[in-house]
């Protein structure tokens, strides 16, 4: 079964770094804000703010982990 992304989905783009899709301005590209950031030291920054932590990812490196409801890297091990 194939899911199509939507805007709201949650998308992990790194080991600890998740964000939603907030617009899906061509089929394959979305444009995704990161809930947290990582900082030097390893603690979480939580976003305050739309425009200093979003990014634009092609959808075709990622698919849909239907146990855990969101979009995960492909051939990515672990969580």
């Amino acid at each position: 079964m194939n899911y199509f992304s939507a805007i709201g989905d949650r998308i992990l783009t790194a080991p600890q770094t998740f964000g939603r899709i907030v617009t899906i301005p061509d089929g394959d590209i979305a444009m995704i804000q990161l809930d947290h950031i990582l900082a030097v030291n390893g603690s979480m920054i939580r976003n305050g703010s739309l425009n200093d932590h979003t990014n634009y990812v092609s959808m075709n490196n990622f698919e849909w982990d239907a146990s855990r409801d969101y979009w995960r890297p492909k051939f990515a091990l672990g969580d």
